[in-house]
């Protein structure tokens, strides 16, 4: 049931830009994608990191979100692609203290 009001809201801000619709799918989708992005990645700076960019995409690409699926479902797909994307460059980086 959450997920299809959650859905709905997106729609909303897909077809009507509206922010605040925005805003409560993010205020009740954040802890959760926060949560899951910790596990993904190497420190909570970058599991941050991942759920603003994941916001970021899903706003950039919300002419993709097919309403008959689950929001919540389309987002953690995001979430895990830019949460392997940010721990493999955290793999480039040298370590300061070890040069």
């Amino acid at each position: 049931m959450q997920d299809a009001w959650l859905g709905r809201l997106f729609v909303r801000f897909r077809d009507r830009r509206d922010g605040r619709a925005l805003a409560a799918v993010f205020d009740a989708t954040a802890r959760a994608l926060l949560t899951v992005a910790a596990h993904l990645v190497p420190t909570l700076d970058l599991a941050e990191d991942a759920v603003q960019t994941t916001f970021q995409r899903a706003i950039e690409h919300a002419a993709r979100f097919d309403e008959a699926r689950s929001l919540k479902g389309w987002l953690y797909g995001i979430l895990w692609r830019e949460a392997k994307k940010l721990a493999r460059s955290e793999l480039r980086v040298p370590d300061a203290r070890a040069l």
